[in-house]
């Protein structure tokens, strides 16, 4: 799914449920319009995404995102063999990643910030509460914190 590639900021969200993934575009772009939202369905294609494999192999089709949402529980690759992938690459290291999961399990939890997690979130089946969380996910992530994707455009604004 590509909604636009002249967006401000790309999000890269992984999932394999059709329902969630169609909930975290409603949720996110309700907050921000300007958000380029990318999505595959499990790790595999995440890794392929990210490192311009297959269908992804052209950059144009395949942005460098600013953040990645990721699910634990997917087919092919779960999101902890992801994200470990994701830590021990030198070029993809620095990449904020979120999981969003309907796991609360403390190992869970345990096991994702040993990984090199930046936050996790347990998918609320609220869908106020969820909207809630997205739009902070989005204001922080997208708006407070301070991300190699926008180093790298200052820097290019600057030559």
């Amino acid at each position: 799914m590509n909604i636009s590639s002249e967006k401000q900021h790309v999000v890269l969200l992984a999932d394999d449920n059709v329902a969630d993934q169609r909930l975290f575009q409603r949720a996110l772009l309700r907050h921000d319009p300007d958000i380029d939202l990318r999505v595959v369905s499990d790790g595999e294609e995440v890794m392929d995404y990210l490192k311009h494999r297959g269908p992804y192999r052209d950059p144009n089709t395949a942005p460098k995102p600013d953040l990645v949402l990721l699910d634990i529980n997917m087919p092919r690759m779960d999101g902890k063999r992801t994200l470990r992938e994701i830590r021990e690459d030198h070029v993809l290291k620095g990449l904020p990643v979120v999981f969003m999961t309907t796991s609360d399990d403390g190992r869970d939890v345990r096991d994702s910030y040993e990984l090199g997690v930046n936050a996790y979130l347990v998918k609320s089946p609220n869908i106020d509460e969820f909207f809630s969380a997205m739009e902070t996910v989005v204001r922080f992530w997208l708006g407070v914190a301070w991300l190699p994707t926008k180093m790298r455009q200052m820097e290019k604004e600057q030559a």
